[in-house]
């Protein structure tokens, strides 16, 4: 590919690298947004949705860091060979080091559905 392709494939992935790494933390806000542990999972159980949507943006976005660090090799790598491949090792290891977030996603899924299951004694339960 031409620098110039590059160029523009690594303008676009920045846009949306960001956009998705913005949906990410908002997702991922509005389920954990509660105080106390035990309200957080409850949180995570009532927006299951939107922390699996997070799941998959979270592959997306490390996806788009592997496409960012080859793009921008091939725009760098004339000028400076070492530093290019600084870069492109950098962004390799951001895109791996993403990944490591998702089986926490999955345990707090898994946590969230297994509080489901268990129906809490209510007052009423009790006096019976």
């Amino acid at each position: 590919m031409t620098r110039t392709t590059n160029a523009r494939i690594a303008g676009f992935t920045y846009l949306f690298y960001a956009a998705i790494g913005i949906c990410l933390e908002l997702l991922m806000h509005q389920a954990r947004g509660a105080d106390g542990d035990a309200a957080m999972i409850a949180r995570i159980g009532q927006y299951a949705t939107n922390v699996r949507l997070a799941i998959l943006i979270a592959l997306l976005e490390c996806l788009t860091s592997l496409v960012l660090a080859v793009t921008l090799y091939g725009i760098t790598r004339v000028q400076d060979h070492e530093l290019a491949m600084l870069a492109l090792v950098c962004r390799v290891v951001e895109g791996v080091l993403g990944t490591l977030r998702i089986p926490n996603y999955l345990g707090l899924l898994w946590l969230a559905k297994a509080g489901a299951r268990r129906v809490p004694r209510t007052s009423l339960q009790r006096t019976r």
